[in-house]
């Protein structure tokens, strides 16, 4: 399965927040891009192969690409993005819709549980509603018959009316009878119109199955109100899905979640590396625990020049809170360019995964070292 997205927008509803940047490129609570969250969170859930369209900004897009070395991009441009709508995007990728796929816009943010109920969601192609949201006086609203989709418009308001989100889990043949319908569309002129102009016209030659999103979140982002609302709600479903597991053998289920082939950087105390050596002798490793008990600034900065030195794949962090905190610190400042006053600079969002393991449940004791295990 493939995920086109499109991203040829310009959007002028943001003001100045896309002066010099598509809309995909804002940045959310953590300084992660909306462009990096749904690349990151598709890519967990097993899309390798990426279909992006473009408009003004394509580099900005293709330096982000650039990051994920083992994912497949292919970039489209609508060189005429000032005077068309997304219609002639999709158009542009026709060649490309060939298999099936997930299509969604640039400017949507959602949680990784909902991708992975699209994906596995036993019908072939599914759409998203939502039954219990108010209908949206501007956004796309869905009509479905027996659950079956039958329009999608802005301009909709009946009983049989639900809030929807552009993004689709879409069958070979569904995506190929709608692509063929744009075509048409484009080439009679239509070409200020939405995709789902298009896709109206055929909903009766295919079936694309409703599926509530009423327990997760998807929202699309327009102008500035939206930006920081969505910036601020994403946090508590990004909190709730962490995976958190109780254990008493960290160590078998930390392997379980490591590569042979990866480097990776620990922070733990002094009394842990003839554990973590002796456990993780077959991996590549770097330990630092050249820090005190109440770390210091001088102490994360000497972190920090050690983890610059190696392309690191992971961070874990094994021990108390003071450990934890000195891992998310190196996390956090190794992404900054320079090696002093960290605090002073712009934080950007770090890729590298972080694991911790807490060794401690308040006490000050490492007595409890098997306890708990956070990924």
């Amino acid at each position: 399965m493939k995920a086109i997205i499109f991203n040829s927008g310009v959007g002028s509803r943001m003001g100045s927040l896309t002066k010099d940047r598509p809309k995909c490129m804002m940045e959310l609570y953590n300084g992660e891009t909306i462009f990096e969250r749904q690349i990151r969170i598709l890519s967990s859930c097993g899309i390798n192969e990426f279909i992006v369209t473009t408009g003004p900004y394509k580099g900005q897009l293709v330096d982000i690409a650039n990051n994920y070395k083992d994912l497949k991009f292919t970039f489209v441009e609508n060189t005429n993005y000032k005077n068309t709508n997304y219609i002639v995007s999709m158009n542009n990728c026709y060649d490309l819709l060939n298999d099936d796929v997930l299509l969604l816009h640039g400017d949507l943010v959602f949680n990784k549980k909902l991708i992975n109920k699209v994906i596995n969601n036993k019908n072939k192609s599914v759409c998203l509603y939502n039954e219990i949201k108010k209908l949206p006086e501007k956004d796309f609203k869905a009509r479905f018959y027996n659950n079956i989709l039958k329009q999608v418009s802005i301009s909709i308001f009946d009983e049989d009316c639900y809030a929807f989100q552009p993004l689709y889990k879409l069958s070979k043949r569904d995506i190929e009878t709608w692509k063929n319908k744009v075509k048409e569309f484009v080439e009679n002129g239509q070409i200020n119109v939405y995709a789902e102009n298009a896709l109206n016209e055929i909903t009766d030659e295919i079936s694309i199955i409703g599926m509530s999103y009423k327990d997760d979140y998807i929202e699309e982002i327009d102008n500035e109100e939206d930006y920081n609302r969505v910036s601020n709600e994403i946090k508590y479903y990004d909190y709730k899905e962490q995976n958190i597991v109780t254990t008493n053998s960290y160590m078998e289920i930390l392997k379980s979640n490591l590569s042979k082939t990866e480097n990776i950087f620990i922070v733990c105390s002094k009394s842990f590396i003839n554990e973590i050596q002796k456990g993780l002798q077959e991996y590549k490793i770097t330990v630092f625990s050249n820090y005190s008990s109440n770390p210091k600034y001088q102490d994360i900065k000497i972190g920090v020049e050690l983890f610059k030195k190696s392309n690191f794949n992971k961070i874990i962090a094994i021990g108390g809170g003071s450990t934890i905190d000195v891992a998310k610190c190196i996390k956090l400042f190794s992404s900054l360019e320079g090696e002093l006053d960290f605090i002073d600079k712009k934080f950007i969002y770090n890729r590298k995964q972080l694991i911790c393991i807490p060794t401690t449940a308040g006490t000050g004791s490492e007595s409890t070292r098997n306890g708990c295990y956070v990924l």
